[in-house]
Order: C-alpha cells, then structure tokens, then sequence
C-alpha cells in the first residue's frame, strides 16, 4: 500500500515539474518573441522621431510550419506623435502652419503606406497621427480600408 502511494506520488511529482518546465520555456519563447517583434517595427519604422509607439500583437503558433500562421502578428499599431511645434502665443511663429504641416503628413503616411509589404507581417495594421487613424487596414480582406 506505501509502495503504491510513493508510486502515484512520484508520478504527480514528474507531471507537475514537467508541466511547470514547459510552462517555463513556452513562456520563454512568449517572451523573446514579443521583445524581438517590438524591437524590429521600433528600430525599423520612424525610429528617428521621438515619441512613436508601436504596438505589436503576436501570434502564438507563427513560428512553427505545419501549425503556423504565413504572418507573424495579428495586428501592428503605430503612434505617431505630434510633430509640429507644441508653441503658442507671443512667442511662437508661424513659418511653417501646423494645420498644413498636420494634413501634409497625413497626405504622405496614406501615399507611403504600402499594403502588400504590410501583408508579409500583420493581419492588421493601424496608423495614428496625432489620435486620428490614418490607416485601419484589416490585411486579410481583398481591398484596403483606409481613412
């Protein structure tokens, strides 16, 4: 009867420690793969301006071929701050309009958007510029939904 119980209790002890050594390396690997996804839209996409948040949405299986996904994310958001002058009042000038300077970027971001490069890596991606959307593009329809 002890032998039995010693028996039952070292499989629990196996199961359990397995169960916690995957637990581990999944949660590993979870964790490289959202630093690196981060890393590379951030070193990649407007890493000269300041103030640019991008947020990455990982798959869980991409990497793996027969269960994986042929794009790595499910969804790729981009923050673009502010980039004209935060100055107004007596001090500020107005060589160049912030309303222009506002309306000419988002003119360039929607004419610099290239969808079939974006298909390579996200299902979804969004551009913000100044909290407006400029791109909500769902990459896994046929036509492009862009404001």
């Amino acid at each position: 009867m002890i032998k039995k119980q010693q028996g039952t209790y070292k499989i629990r002890k196996t199961i359990f420690l397995l169960s916690v050594l995957i637990a581990l390396v999944i949660g590993i690997f979870w964790g490289i793969r959202k630093f690196t996804a981060e890393y590379y839209f951030k070193n990649t996409i407007l890493n000269n301006v300041k103030g640019v948040s991008i947020v990455v949405e990982s798959k869980l299986f991409a990497d793996f071929p027969i269960i994986g996904s042929d794009v790595p994310y499910n969804s790729v958001t981009i923050k673009i701050p502010d980039l004209a002058s935060k100055k107004v009042g007596e001090d500020s000038n107005n060589v160049i309009n912030n309303d222009l300077l506002s309306s000419g970027i988002k003119n360039w971001i929607k004419t610099m958007y290239q969808r079939d490069e974006a298909k390579k890596f996200t299902d979804k991606l969004v551009v913000k510029y100044r909290d407006d959307t400029i791109i909500d593009d769902d990459l896994t329809k046929n036509e492009s939904k862009e404001k």
